[in-house]
């Protein structure tokens, strides 16, 4: 024990560095490990917040899809270039992509470019420049006079008539005239004015007599491709009509009356645009005989929405629905039944299609057209009115043509067998192009708002 003690002495500092050694270690793990403790939650802390800030400032890219039904794409991120950038070049394309389908669809209902003039349409235009939407009392004259052919301006109807190469039978006065003709002359060459006609003479005269009538009408059809004539055209006052004048309440004519008259104009013209096109052959228009379309009888159009004809008639009469003022899935008073975000809504109570609902994108205008058709082609016809403008035909009857009996008045449809169909036939047509012609009055009227302006124009000159 003694040479521990002495060494102890010997060594005093050792032993008391050691001891503190001794004691500093199992503080020291002590001290720091609380310390460690404090500075690791003080981290997380810290890292917990900023991780907070950096997801608040995530954004939410959307791209959305073409079709409503369609689920938009999204992706919550924080701000990134590349996302940006992205998302941006993808929402261009498609927004490229959609004013691509759009532009091509408001062409084709105006009657622009390769798709309307493959079906044989042209532009619509007015009849009367600058008379729309609010041209002064000039242009009203003008436009008086375009719409009935006077002071040396052709009629518009009758020319929608001639690029059918539509026509009437021959006269019955005129017919009875050559027949009589003929049947003197034959009596004259088998009696030399001295005697009367056999009974079997008789009789033979008066086969010939009905092989020269039946040659008459034959010969007056191979003039023209269908049946038709201004007669055939809408004429109900209290409806949409076409002008001639008399049936025109010219002291009180404005612009919504004479609106609506070009408005019926561009309908009949796309009506007889799909009248040409069902009986073209080879890129001629086929005699009657030949053609799919024999006889237009009689056309009839709904009056627009709110629409009073002021022109002539009862106001909003409409002939498709008797007993209503108008047709009420055009004024607005029908409720839709379905609606999907990003389309029009529809309403299949008013119609198959459900585009009779009311809506801000398009107007329809309903047309009942009764006609005589070959009833092996009836769907080729069908066919041509669906492809020539935004029209479907919702609906159709059929009835038996009395062939001797039309015969009897002229009218010659050929070998085949032919029906007497009746069409309905919805329009559609569309306000992107629609309303900048519309008068102020009736845009009013039919419930048009003026379209909302874009967050994106630059401001007027001296606008704060």
């Amino acid at each position: 024990m003694k040479p521990v003690l002495a060494w102890v002495k010997s060594n005093l500092v050792i032993v008391i560095l050691t001891a503190v050694i001794l004691i500093i270690l199992p503080t020291s793990w002590f001290f720091s490990n609380m310390w460690d403790k404090k500075i690791r939650e003080t981290q997380e802390k810290q890292a917990k917040d900023a991780f907070g800030k950096l997801n608040a400032l995530k954004v939410n890219y959307t791209l959305p899809q073409l079709d409503p039904k369609a689920t938009a794409i999204s992706h919550n991120e924080v701000p990134n270039t590349t996302l940006i950038n992205w998302f941006k070049e993808q929402r261009d394309a498609l927004t490229s992509q959609a004013n691509a389908v759009v532009k091509k669809a408001e062409d084709f209902n105006k009657g622009i470019g390769g798709d309307a003039a493959s079906v044989g349409r042209t532009e619509h235009k007015p009849l009367v420049d600058g008379l729309f939407p609010d041209g002064g009392q000039a242009k009203i004259d003008e436009m008086e006079d375009a719409l009935l052919g006077n002071r040396g301006k052709p009629n518009p109807y009758r020319e929608l008539l001639k690029a059918a190469r539509a026509g009437e039978p021959a006269e019955a006065a005129a017919l009875a005239e050559t027949l009589q003709d003929f049947r003197t002359r034959e009596i004259d060459k088998i009696t030399a004015g001295k005697r009367d006609l056999t009974p079997e003479e008789q009789a033979e005269l008066s086969k010939q007599l009905t092989d020269r009538r039946l040659g008459e009408y034959q010969a007056r059809a191979g003039t023209f491709s269908v049946y038709a004539s201004m007669n055939s055209l809408p004429k109900d006052k209290r409806a949409s009509f076409v002008p001639t004048g008399s049936n025109m309440d010219q002291a009180n004519l404005n612009l919504s009356d004479l609106f609506v008259f070009q408005w019926d104009y561009w309908i009949l013209r796309d009506l007889f645009a799909a009248v040409k096109l069902a009986n073209t052959v080879n890129g001629t228009l086929a005699n009657v005989d030949r053609a799919v379309v024999k006889r237009i009888e009689k056309i009839d159009i709904t009056v627009p929405a709110a629409v009073t004809r002021s022109a002539g008639g009862d106001a909003g009469y409409n002939p498709m629905y008797p007993d209503q003022m108008m047709d009420p899935a055009m004024s607005g008073g029908a409720a839709p039944t379905t609606a999907v975000p990003g389309m029009a809504a529809l309403d299949f109570s008013q119609s198959i299609t459900g585009r009779r609902a009311s809506n801000t994108v398009y107007d329809t205008r309903v047309v009942t057209l009764t006609a005589v058709v070959s009833s092996a082609r009836l769907a080729d016809f069908i066919s041509a009115v669906e492809r020539t403008n935004f029209m479907t035909v919702t609906d159709m009857d059929l009835a038996e043509v009395k062939v001797w009996e039309d015969l009897a008045q002229g009218f010659y449809y050929g070998p085949e067998h032919v029906v007497r169909v009746t069409m309905t036939i919805e329009t559609v047509w569309l306000r992107s192009w629609m309303t900048k012609y519309m008068p102020a009055q009736l845009k009013t009227n039919m419930k048009i708002d003026a379209p909302a302006a874009d967050p994106n124009a630059a401001p007027p000159p001296g606008a704060g």
